[in-house]
Order: C-alpha cells, then sequence, then structure tokens
C-alpha cells in the first residue's frame, strides 16, 4: 500500500463492499484492501489469540498511520500519534453509513521486512446494522470526501472546547455497538443533544422543536415526543416495557421501538453528515460555545440546511446505490 516508515497504526475494518485502489491522504495516512493473512507476522496468533486474530484477518479495508522512528517497536507518544490519526475514522465511517461487519480493531506496531509486528490491539465493539438501515458502499469517492472531513476534524480536534461535538460522536458510535434496542436509542438521542443545547426543564418540547426544523416528521407527528419520553424512560431505569399498556400486542410495541431506533439513527448520521461536509456549517458546530450561540440567536424557524431530511429519500437512495452496484437491493 505505500507505506515507507517503519512505524504505523492500522484502522482496520470487515468491509465486504469495496473495491478500489489505495487512496493517500494528507499527514502520511493511507488507506486501501489489506491482506493481513499475508502482512501480519508470523507470532501473530500466539499474541493476539487464534479466534480473535481470524477475525482481525478477515478484515480487508485498512487506514494506515505510518511515520519513521529511531524505536519503532516502542509504545510511546508516536503510536499515540499515530492512532490519533486514524481513530477519528470510525467515526466518520459510521457518519457515512459505510457498511461494515464485525468489530472494527487499531492495530499498533512496526514493519520488519515487510511484516507487520503488532504490540497492541485495540478491539472496538461490534457494529450493528439491522436489515432495513440503508448503508452507502465504500466507493472510491467516499473514502476521498472522508478524507476530506477527516482533514478539517483533525484542525479543531484538539480544541478543548470541540467537547459537544465529539461527545456526540462518541454517543453514536456507542449506538451503533449496543446489543439492546433501547439503549441505542438513547445513544442516538444524545448525539443529536449535543448539537442542540437543551435547556432545562425544556428539554422535551426543545427537542421535538428542533427535530421538526431539521426532520419531516409530517407523516409522524409525535413521533419527536414520543421518542424523548423513550429516551428519558430508558436512561432513568424505568424501561421501555411500561409504555407497552398501550399496545394489545407485544408486535405492535416492538414495531414502535424498531422505528425509534431506525429513524434517530438516520437522522443522526445525517445531522453529522451534513455538518461535516460544508466547512461554514462546521464551524457553526465545531465548539461549544458557537451550539449555544447558534441556537439562542437563531431566527425563528430557520436551519442551517435548505431542505429538511427525508428519512424515506434516504432510505430509497441508499437502495438506488444498492440496485446500480448489485443488480438487487
Amino acid at each position: 500500500m505505500g507505506v515507507t516508515g517503519n512505524k504505523f497504526a492500522i484502522l482496520a475494518i470487515h468491509c465486504p463492499h469495496y473495491y478500489g485502489d489505495s487512496i493517500k491522504f494528507h499527514d502520511n495516512v493511507i488507506v486501501g484492501p489489506i491482506d493481513l493473512n499475508e502482512t501480519m507476522s508470523s507470532g501473530f496468533e500466539e499474541f493476539i489469540g487464534i479466534s480473535e486474530s481470524e477475525e482481525i484477518k478477515s478484515c480487508n479495508l485498512g487506514f494506515i498511520s505510518y511515520m519513521s522512528s529511531d524505536h519503532p517497536d516502542m509504545i510511546d507518544k508516536e503510536s499515540s500519534e499515530l492512532y490519533d490519526k486514524i481513530s477519528i475514522l470510525i467515526w466518520i465511517l459510521l457518519v457515512f453509513r459505510i457498511h461494515i461487519i464485525g468489530r472494527p480493531y487499531i492495530i499498533k506496531g512496526f514493519l520488519e521486512e515487510g511484516k507487520f509486528i503488532a504490540r497492541m490491539v485495540h478491539p472496538f465493539g461490534h457494529v450493528i446494522y439491522w436489515e432495513q438501515f440503508p448503508f452507502r458502499l465504500a466507493k472510491v469517492h467516499a473514502l476521498k470526501q472522508i478524507g476530506d472531513v477527516r482533514q478539517m476534524y483533525m484542525e479543531k480536534s484538539n480544541d478543548r472546547k470541540h467537547w459537544r461535538f465529539r461527545r456526540g460522536l462518541e454517543m453514536m458510535l456507542k449506538g451503533f455497538t449496543e446489543p439492546r434496542a433501547d439503549e441505542r436509542i438513547v445513544y442516538f438521542v444524545r448525539s443529536l443533544e449535543a448539537l442542540f443545547f437543551l435547556q432545562k426543564k425544556e428539554g422535551e418540547k426543545q427537542f421535538a422543536d428542533r427535530m421538526s426544523l431539521i426532520v419531516d416528521l409530517s407523516h409522524m407527528p409525535l413521533f419527536a415526543n414520543r421518542l424523548y419520553t423513550a429516551r428519558n424512560a430508558v436512561l432513568h431505569m424505568n424501561g421501555l416495557w411500561r409504555n407497552r399498556k398501550r399496545y394489545q400486542k407485544r408486535t405492535k410495541f416492538k414495531t414502535e421501538i424498531d422505528q425509534y431506533l431506525h429513524v434517530t439513527a438516520l437522522v443522526a448520521c445525517e445531522v453529522y453528515f451534513r455538518i461535516l461536509s460544508r466547512k461554514s456549517t462546521y464551524a457553526s458546530f465545531s465548539r461549544d460555545d458557537s451550539i449555544t450561540q447558534y441556537w439562542l440567536n437563531m431566527p425563528k424557524r430557520s436551519w442551517v440546511f435548505s431542505e429538511k431530511i427525508d428519512v424515506k429519500l434516504l432510505e430509497e437512495t441508499a437502495r438506488r446505490e444498492q440496485y446500480d452496484h448489485f443488480g438487487y437491493y
């Protein structure tokens, strides 16, 4: 893949629909197809364990940060710098809704005689998609855009007043890796709350108002209020089961919970995607104080994007892309 240094960190993912060549980002980061069966050292299985090494070796797409080092075999500040360059990419990949299977890994180590020697492995949680989730394919143009977004984000990443935006991305990652559906709903709602600046005692009303500004909810007018009520029930350990009295059948209850999860995840991804796709918009949400000022000074019924998010349109666009690529949905 054109790695020229002797010290590296790899974000390795199993991405079943990537067929492109290698792409070079700025500051010594490269992305492309990887074959860890061929490039990992023979002692890798002993280092990490046979079952986990098999899962890691199933990864076929790698984001590699690298450098030349006088101490390549040491895990030190240089290793942390390499890690920081690529760790943000897992969030951006999820925001872009790129199809990922299983667990992503970050591997730190060094290069010796053309082989990657692992010194430390950081596993993420299993990325969990549901059947109806409209993922995007990892095409070359999408990865180039991800590289541009990464560069823009890295310029702000060390700003201490960048906490809310970063925390929102962390909540999104938890939403995609948490196995319980009710907890996942909470994480996706909180990822939106990071951008919404909800004031005390006004949470539900302001959340519903802000959702109505950014999402077309005309076909489900009480969705945002019920979603925030569900968020509160789970967050305060009351559980969603108390609301089952409204349903004659368990299947109807499950259908509504699935809808909460599906719509909220899509909206959260699309909001962060739109913000990160434009520097001017990112400037309004990248700092805690700019988020606060945006909502305090926002003219009534206005939003930074001219068009509201249409969940059905997002689903149809993804299906069309999959059909054009595979010949079926």
